[in-house]
């Protein structure tokens, strides 16, 4: 018994690393510590309300976490946490190979980009962003000099950026005449302190204030920003972990053309569900 009592310690690292919640982690552990159990036992050791304990179970089935061993009554055990740790990390390492296979093809793109078949190449200014923090500076400058357009597009793996310090500099160019154009993936829904924000600006009397347009559509991997014809943030997310990894900066007028042709397409498959 004071084994299980004592797994407190090793829960935040579980949820974190197999993105679990707090009662998956308990029942996931609890169940590698005793074996299979029936759900009322679990419920026990596991100190989980008997009324969530067969979701929670579910649910860990669905992960690949559990399995079930008699229905009757429902009896459940744990996978081998070997097995588990080695999958996620292969479905990691997976993930990982793909956005940089992603990021070659972007590189190629724009060493090859060009303004007209008639004109000089334009070289293009590529940089590498660590940090949600460096992400989030180098915005706020780029967005205190747009003049014409910011288009943002979001994908379905959540990034942790401080909106707040990103909103006023949007705020203001859009009442200096600059459109928004804001695409959100259908599964996650339209984040209600961005239309919030967004509802600040729609009874100021502003002349030449510029259109607010959010759209909502199928899902993509990777967000991206468009500021001006010229400047692209690709976004290198995460989605098993749900965490920002980097960002790459392009200022390229013809790879910005060309990702701006990217986000039309995806307004033919999309709703616009606000415009202000």
């Amino acid at each position: 018994m004071s084994s299980i009592d004592n797994i407190d310690f090793i829960i935040s690292d579980l949820k974190d690393f197999l993105k679990l919640t707090d009662y998956e982690s308990r029942a996931y552990i609890t169940l590698l510590i005793s074996g299979p159990l029936k759900i009322s036992r679990l419920s026990q050791l596991a100190k989980i309300p008997r009324s969530k304990c067969y979701t929670v179970v579910k649910s860990l089935m669905s992960k690949g976490l559990a399995y079930e061993v008699s229905d009757r009554p429902l009896t459940v055990g744990a996978r081998d946490i070997k097995e588990v740790a080695y999958r996620k990390l292969n479905e990691t390492y997976r993930a990982l190979e793909m956005k940089a296979d992603r990021i070659v093809k972007i590189v190629d793109q724009v060493a090859v980009a060009r303004l007209s078949d008639d004109k000089e190449v334009e070289l293009a200014k590529v940089s590498l962003i660590n940090t949600l923090e460096d992400l989030e500076s180098s915005l706020i400058i780029d967005l205190a000099n747009v003049k014409k357009e910011i288009i943002i597009v979001t994908s379905r793996s959540p990034i942790k950026i401080s909106w707040r310090k990103l909103i006023q500099p949007i705020i203001n160019a859009v009442k200096s005449g600059v459109a928004i154009r804001y695409y959100v993936s259908e599964e996650t829904g339209i984040g209600r302190h961005i239309v919030n924000y967004f509802k600040l600006l729609k009874d100021e009397p502003i002349e030449g204030r510029g259109v607010i347009e959010i759209y909502s559509g199928p899902p993509i991997e990777q967000p991206f920003i468009i500021i001006d014809d010229r400047i692209v943030y690709n976004l290198i997310t995460d989605p098993n972990l749900e965490t920002f990894l980097f960002a790459i900066k392009i200022v390229n007028s013809s790879y910005a053309k060309h990702m701006k042709i990217y986000f039309t397409l995806l307004k033919t498959k999309s709703n616009i569900t606000k415009v202000i």
